[in-house]
């Protein structure tokens, strides 16, 4: 097989549930790695995404969708501080990713 991408979203192998990628792997794939959004870069995504649901015909047609902004920082300082407060040092089932916030 030639000229084929694979693009997948990974988590460290000391996660519960994951294994280690083989050497013999690693070896003949190119890995990036790229870490997680700042706050900063979060907000206008999720403000985008808050107002794409609330203006849904079936959440009022659109009523809600001025307070994107606050609800979006709400939910990534949310996220942070919970975050913050639960580490994985503590238990290895306490990873949270951006992801949750969605």
């Amino acid at each position: 097989m030639e000229r084929i991408t694979i693009v997948a979203s990974m988590n460290p192998s000391t996660t519960i549930g994951r294994h280690r990628i083989s050497s013999r792997f690693t070896a003949n794939v190119k890995l990036a790695y790229m870490d997680y959004s700042s706050p900063e870069e979060l907000l206008p995504v999720y403000n985008m995404y808050l107002k794409t649901v609330l203006g849904h015909e079936r959440l009022g047609g659109g009523k809600l969708t001025g307070s994107t902004r606050r609800l979006a920082s709400f939910l990534i300082d949310l996220f942070g501080d919970v975050k913050s407060k639960f580490s994985v040092d503590d238990h290895r089932h306490y990873l949270f990713t951006p992801r949750m916030i969605t």
